[in-house]
């Protein structure tokens, strides 16, 4: 009788876990462009954020991002680096730069890394206040046939680092939590469901 409660509560939490994963399954960005009229879907997480210390010490913070997104015929895979630093040394944030040809990892759990090439990247900077901000994006696209070899790597390993190789040698690396990798997956299972649906898989 008790293996009986206990087979039933745990089908329960699967179920209930299932609901919860299909509720946030919406994209985090989703519209269609005005001029281009390509539709663009997007499931964005952080997956890394520097503690205060880090930023006491270093007078500076990246923090890491990672999304996948379906844009016209297109998929993209990305990691958002965004760096803040005080105004009186935003020429050092400068020196974050990323161009199309720039290699970035995503280390996972009981696998190979997952080696990527940029492209497309966007480098933006702005001052906010007394803070500068640099927001550095690297996209790697993902053909259609792709996807699948994809599909298997993200969702059954959760990352647990990653690396870019900026220009000048600049090297970002950091660990990732596993609740941070585990909301990623999550993320990635979203798209993959979303493109199986839409016959991208091939």
């Amino acid at each position: 009788m008790k293996k009986i409660t206990i087979s039933i509560c745990f089908l329960a939490s699967c179920c209930f876990f299932s609901v919860i994963v299909a509720q946030n399954c919406k994209p985090d960005l989703s519209k269609l462009d005005k001029i281009t009229k390509q539709q663009h879907d997007e499931w964005f997480s952080f997956i890394y954020t520097p503690g205060f210390l880090n930023n006491a010490l270093n007078n500076s913070n990246v923090k890491i991002g990672a999304s996948i997104l379906r844009e016209g015929d297109v998929n993209k895979i990305s990691v958002i680096l965004i760096r803040t630093q005080e105004k009186q040394n935003t020429a050092n944030v400068q020196q974050y730069k990323a161009v199309k040809g720039t290699i970035f990892y995503f280390g996972l759990k009981d696998g190979s890394p997952l080696k990527l090439v940029a492209d497309e990247v966007n480098n933006f900077t702005d001052v906010v206040g007394e803070i500068g901000v640099h927001r550095i994006t690297l996209y790697s696209y993902i053909k259609d046939e792709d996807l699948k070899t994809m599909l298997d790597q993200l969702t059954t390993k959760t990352i647990e680092a990653v690396r870019v190789i900026l220009e000048n040698d600049i090297t970002i690396e950091q660990s990732v939590k596993e609740k941070d990798g585990v909301k990623m997956m999550s993320k990635y299972s979203c798209f993959f469901n979303f493109a199986q649906e839409k016959g991208y898989i091939k």
